[in-house]
Parts: C-alpha cells; structure tokens; sequence
C-alpha cells in the first residue's frame, strides 16, 4: 500500500512540473476568472421562490467553481478575497442545505422511508427551503453585483497594483 501510494504521489509530482505555468498569464487567469462568474451568473434565478432544484443545483455546481478559483487571486488583496470566498462558501452551503431538503423531501413520497411521517415533515421542509432559498438569493446579490466586465477591470486594477 505504501509503494503505491508513493508511486502515485511520484506520478502526481512528475505531472505537475509538466504543467506549462510558465506560458500562463494573469490576463487568461482573469479571463477565466470572470467567464465562470458569466456563467454563475447567469444562472441566477428570475424569480427565487420558484426555481426548481435542478435550477439551483447547476447554480451551485458553478459556485463551488467560482469560490476556488477565487482563491487563486488571494494574494493579490487578502481581506477582500477572504470576505468574497468566504461569502461563496455561504452560498455554497445554502444551495446544498436546499439540495438536502430536497432528498429529505424525495424520502417522503408515498412508499418510501419516511412516508408514514410525510404530513409532518412536509410543512417543516417547506420553510426550511423557503428559508435555504430566500437566504442564497440574498447571498447571491451580494457575490454577483458586478457584471463581469466590470469583475474583469477590477481583476485587472487588482493585479496592476498588487504586482
């Protein structure tokens, strides 16, 4: 077990020093940086209280993206990157406390587990998504205020000074 996993750990490192970070610059990384934020979003809902969990889970796939690729540019502004991650990660949470009402809700379908229970669950799982759904809306206006471009210049203004 310890030779392979030694083994393993010397195929990750001869990878890594393959990796060509030498060709990479900031402007790709911002680039990047800020079509994943497009991307998240736009994936923000018109309407909260009625978007449908499949809806809210991409959402939330493209959020994790976003908080760890954030986390790339800490350096470059420290107080102000820990509060945006730390304001994704909330996010990140929301959306999955949602997503696990979701499950919990799905166990209270007629036939299953918890189906003898489903009349007093389900009013309680309601106002837990209400609550789950209202609080990453409001979480979510704050992380995506800026339109991307303007995300861009301030990535931008971020690096020129930080350098």
């Amino acid at each position: 077990m310890r030779r392979r996993l030694a083994g393993a750990l010397d195929q990750a490192a001869d990878a890594i020093e393959r990796w060509p970070l030498h060709t990479l610059t900031f402007d790709a990384v911002a680039d990047q940086l800020s079509r994943f934020y497009r991307e998240a979003r736009r994936l923000l809902p018109a309407h909260w209280p009625s978007a449908d969990g499949e809806e809210l889970h991409e959402l939330r796939k493209r959020v994790v993206i976003h908080r760890y690729q954030i986390d790339l540019i800490e350096p470059l502004w420290p107080r102000f990157v820990k509060v945006w991650s730390g304001e994704t990660q909330r996010l990140r949470d929301r959306l999955g406390k949602h997503q696990d009402m979701l499950v919990l809700a799905s166990l209270t379908v007629p036939h299953g587990p918890l189906a003898p229970w489903r009349s007093r669950l389900a009013d309680a799982i309601a106002e837990r998504r209400a609550a789950h759904v209202g609080d990453a809306a409001r979480i979510a206006a704050r992380i995506f205020v800026e339109k991307p471009t303007a995300l861009r210049r301030r990535l931008g203004t971020m690096w020129a000074v930080g350098r």
